[in-house]
């Protein structure tokens, strides 16, 4: 008789992707999940708000009623991510509709909260059931600046560590961030920007795990040059594979890096 340990990968993740406006964050994010064979991903891009006038019914427009009942509280537990861009949810639902999403988290469920001005707006998620497991907490006026700025990644997480050396990232101007906010215990900082504010937090909560990316700017590195392309690609590569404990991280993890 002998003991051994596998490791046991899910044929599908489960990915539910929803974005509050169209953009290219969403665009070139969408089309790396959509890369991968392994993921199942389900998404919804806010074109309609409630507050906008349309002056025709509903069964004469073409654009779906956003399903906000079916997916937070009846499908929400079925997702191994969720990812919410951009979304300000009281435009929508009651703050209510988020317990069942920081149950399943807790539970060992993912969430990944990217930033814009509607993201964080008014501090809306830290007044909410998700308040408890974000990895960022309000720490005075929060707010959505315009302002230009670079990143600087962390060497220590396994999210970071293979691709934080790379120069050309640091070169590259982003545009936009939410302030006001700084991480809580226990959280670990991913990106920096140049003013040495965070850019993206991570951390545990409960059985699950949680990252606030603070801009929507990510982007702009896909559009720079081939490295810069790539660190935005390995990013949120891992970040998936972190926030579902998806073992292979940890392999890739332990690999030396002197070659």
């Amino acid at each position: 008789r002998v003991s051994f340990t596998v490791s046991v990968f899910k044929s599908k993740i489960k990915i539910m992707f929803i974005s509050g406006r169209p953009g290219w964050e969403y665009r070139n994010i969408r089309a790396l999940i959509k890369a991968n064979p392994r993921i199942d991903l389900t998404s919804f891009v806010i074109l309609r708000n409630p507050e906008d006038y349309v002056p025709f019914p509903d069964n004469k427009l073409s654009l779906i009623p956003f399903p906000v009942r079916e997916i937070f509280l009846k499908d929400i537990s079925k997702y191994d991510l969720v990812i919410l861009l951009n979304f300000d949810y009281r435009r929508f639902i009651g703050a209510d509709y988020l317990a069942p999403l920081a149950k399943h988290v807790k539970s060992g469920g993912g969430l990944l909260l990217i930033g814009g001005e509607n993201a964080f707006r008014r501090g809306n998620y830290f007044n909410s059931p998700l308040s408890g497991i974000l990895p960022v907490a309000a720490s005075g006026g929060v707010s959505w600046s315009g302002e230009n700025f670079r990143i600087k990644a962390d060497a220590t997480h396994p999210v970071t560590s293979l691709i934080s050396d790379i120069p050309e990232v640091s070169k590259v101007v982003i545009s936009g961030i939410n302030k006001g906010i700084k991480p809580v215990s226990g959280a670990q900082t991913l990106l920096y920007t140049d003013k040495g504010l965070p850019a993206a937090v991570c951390s545990q909560a409960g059985r699950g795990r949680v990252m606030a990316i603070l801009t929507n700017g990510l982007w702009r590195l896909f559009f720079g040059k081939r490295d810069t392309g790539y660190f935005f690609q390995e990013f949120f590569r891992n970040s998936f594979a972190w926030l579902t404990g998806s073992p292979l991280l940890d392999r890739i993890s332990l690999s030396g890096k002197r070659n």
